[in-house]
């Protein structure tokens, strides 16, 4: 996630700190972000940085205001599950909204890019029974990188959270080819896992 413009050092290295901060102990629970990873995390010439090599995960906030989240699946992994799939955009889409508002950003554009990698043929499994059918189809994946980018002002986010990311899900899970109409009340079902941390 980036802002449209461009300014390497648009912030201090403690304001990206405190905004990180904020940002993830306003939303601790979600799958996205761990509180814990605060304190391993650490201060480069122009970044707050984290790295977990045993969990595969890494992020960075930069001065500029671009913030780059990479996890790694398991290697032995052939399924995503819908549930994991909504927290983590739920998670992504509450940080992204309060960080860049922590920040200051209000109407400017941003720039998000969501991926999932290594995905070909990959099944998509939790989504709920609709109407009669009796036995849940096979959505699959038939593309090795899952490829979403948004743009939008950080308050258009900030003010609609939980819309924003139900809409991150129904495109994701296209890419599974998983029809629009199989999701049943999807923002309300993020809200209620921001707002209790389970669905």
């Amino acid at each position: 996630m980036n802002p449209s413009s461009f300014v390497r050092d648009q912030f201090t290295l403690s304001e990206v700190r405190h905004a990180v901060e904020e940002s993830v102990f306003a939303y601790s629970g979600c799958s996205f972000f761990r509180e814990q990873e605060m304190e391993n995390s650490y201060l480069t010439n122009s970044s707050l940085k984290f790295f977990d090599g045993d969990a595969g995960q890494f992020w960075q906030a930069f001065q500029s205001g671009l913030f780059h989240f990479m996890e790694t699946l398991d290697f032995d992994r052939t399924e995503l599950e819908y549930g994991e799939i909504l927290k983590k955009l739920a998670g992504a889409a509450a940080f992204i909204a309060s960080y860049y508002s922590e920040l200051g950003y209000e109407d400017e554009a941003m720039n998000m890019r969501f991926t999932y990698s290594g995905v070909e043929n990959f099944h998509l499994g939790g989504i709920i029974e609709t109407g009669k059918r009796k036995k849940e189809p096979g959505f699959i994946c038939r593309i090795p990188v899952i490829d979403v980018k948004k743009q939008c002002s950080a308050v258009n986010v900030y003010s609609s959270v939980p819309e924003f990311a139900a809409d991150l899900v129904v495109e994701v899970c296209e890419r599974f080819n998983v029809p629009s109409s199989r999701h049943r009340d999807l923002a309300d079902t993020v809200r209620k896992f921001l707002e209790n941390r389970t669905i």
